[in-house]
């Protein structure tokens, strides 16, 4: 299958789902955000750590869910603030977990378990700030608009960058990803604004 279709039938996919999430309650919105931060961990965990520390990146996309869910339920169910200090105790586990593994050799890939917790988790859960008022009312227009700025950006790089760049631009950062160009990176900031 061409790779032009792979993209749009998966984003109109995930468009769908975002936008379920976005305009219905907060507990679609909930449940469809957590479930992402769980895939986007495990992908980052796969890709930095491969199969070294199983039972470490279980603990790690844990710490992560619990942050996000503490930070949901404060947000938009009231709960006191001080129990979102309860995101830390995974945390600690997984501090403790790291002690007691065997190949201490790999410091670098033990790293990416707490980078995942930084990198992903922790702006994940800020995005409930943007959902919920003061008062735990649901409205995602906000985030909804913001998605859609990021995909216009994504589409208008993809395009301007398949159609043009790839002929007449020069490449962005070729060791680090070969087929980006700076007109794809003009043309995303020219569809996102």
């Amino acid at each position: 299958m061409n790779n032009f279709i792979k993209r749009t039938i998966s984003g109109v996919g995930f468009a769908a789902v975002m936008l379920a999430a976005f305009l219905t309650n907060k507990f679609v919105f909930g449940a469809v955000m957590l479930f992402s931060l769980i895939i986007m961990m495990r992908e980052f965990l796969i890709m930095t750590c491969g199969k070294d520390y199983r039972y470490s990146q279980i603990l790690s996309i844990f710490a992560g869910a619990t942050l996000f869910t503490l930070t949901y339920l404060y947000a938009g169910f009231n709960i006191p603030g001080h129990l979102v200090i309860l995101a830390f105790v995974p945390v600690f586990i997984l501090m403790i977990n790291s002690l007691y593994v065997k190949d201490k050799s790999r410091f670098d890939k033990f790293a990416n378990l707490y980078t995942a917790i930084l990198y992903i988790s922790v702006p994940w859960s800020l995005l409930n700030f943007a959902v919920f008022n003061a008062a735990g009312e649901f409205n995602g227009l906000l985030l909804l608009c913001f998605f859609c700025i990021i995909w216009g950006s994504d589409v208008g790089a993809y395009i301007f960058g398949i159609t043009l760049g790839q002929k007449y631009g020069s490449k962005l950062f070729p060791s680090i990803s070969p087929k980006k160009s700076w007109i794809g990176f003009w043309g995303g900031l020219f569809a996102s604004v």
